[in-house]
This record gives C-alpha cells, sequence and structure tokens, in this order.
C-alpha cells in the first residue's frame, strides 16, 4: 500500500438518499484506488451541507460509501465520518476521529476537479506539517456553463479560506472547527 488511508470528501446527496454527480464521481475514483490497492481504508466524509433548507434520507458519507461498496469496495475498507457539514470540518473530523489516533499521516484525497485549489488551502492548514497528501480529483466533466459557474464561486471560496486561516496555526485543527463552527453559525 501506498497511502495509509484515502479520505472521501463529501459530495451533495439528493433528499432522497441518491448521488449527485460529485458523489458518484467519487465512489467511482475511490472504488478505483481502492481496487488498485493504493491504500487499505477509505474515509467517507460528511453529514450534508450547513446551507441545505431540507435534510436527506442518508448522509453524504454513507451514500458515497454505499455506492462505492455497489461498486466492489468491501466493507472492512470503509470508515465513515457522518457529523461534518463543510469541507473544512470533514478535514477535522477525519483527522480527529480516524487519522490522529491511527497514526495516518500519508494520505490520498478524493475531490472534484475544480475544487483540488481550494482543497489543498483546507489540507495544509488543518492537517499542518506533519501529514503528507495526494489530491486525486474525480473524472467529473461539467459543461462549459457549469464550468464556469463553479469557477467564480471556488474564487470567492478561496477568498474566505485565505481570510479563514490568516490566525489560525498550520496543523491546529481544534482551533479550525471552532471557527468552522462559529462562521457556520453566522452564515458564512
Amino acid at each position: 500500500m501506498k497511502y495509509d488511508a484515502i479520505v472521501v470528501l463529501g459530495a451533495g446527496v439528493n433528499d432522497n438518499g441518491t448521488l449527485n454527480p460529485r458523489g458518484e464521481a467519487r465512489a467511482v475514483k475511490t472504488a478505483e484506488l481502492l481496487k488498485n490497492e493504493e491504500a487499505p481504508v477509505a474515509i467517507f466524509c460528511g453529514k450534508w451541507s450547513h446551507k441545505r433548507k431540507t435534510l436527506p434520507l442518508i448522509t453524504e458519507a454513507a451514500a458515497i460509501a454505499k455506492r462505492a461498496v455497489e461498486l466492489g469496495v468491501k466493507e472492512k475498507q470503509v470508515l465513515l465520518e457522518e457529523d461534518s457539514m463543510m469541507t473544512g470540518t470533514n478535514i477535522c473530523n477525519a483527522k480527529t476521529k480516524y487519522l490522529v489516533p491511527n497514526g495516518w499521516t500519508n494520505i490520498i484525497v478524493v475531490t472534484s476537479p475544480l475544487l483540488t485549489d481550494r482543497s489543498k488551502i483546507n489540507l495544509e492548514n488543518i492537517l499542518g506539517p506533519d501529514y503528507h497528501f495526494k489530491i486525486v480529483p474525480t473524472n467529473l466533466h461539467w459543461t462549459p456553463e457549469e464550468a464556469k459557474t463553479i469557477e467564480n464561486s471556488e474564487r470567492e471560496k478561496m477568498k474566505k479560506s485565505v481570510e479563514f486561516f490568516s490566525d489560525i496555526t498550520p496543523g491546529d485543527h481544534v482551533s479550525a472547527y471552532k471557527k468552522a463552527l462559529r462562521w457556520s453559525e453566522q452564515g458564512l
């Protein structure tokens, strides 16, 4: 095995519990990585977005993991983190619940294309210098219109991410988590 674990960042789940294209692509990519023995386990992250108005029947983590199992992932390779509602808290909770207790410092992170830059900022600041990660984007493709919308949104989110981490020491996931909760409560 090349890595200790795969961290699969949360992706939207529909109200009925089915995956959106981002979640489906993350399940497919994770199944491929596990089949290729890149890591022994995958940590599937996410409850649902803190911005949701309605609650789905199943968490993002459980829905993506379920699909990965349908694609051939063994149940024993599945670890769930079902409390987080944002990318940053996905990483904080995965670190607290699985990475630190198991001494896992070398990970793959699965996310969508166009989201890798913001994921990198989150990972560098939440994990800190003692961790090594490789971001693996899925094979999801967007229409030019969708890509432009996502790129514009990501530009704004990147600005907020830089501001967010300006007073947090890299690796201090506890402070990052507390600040994320405060920002979430304020609707930021």
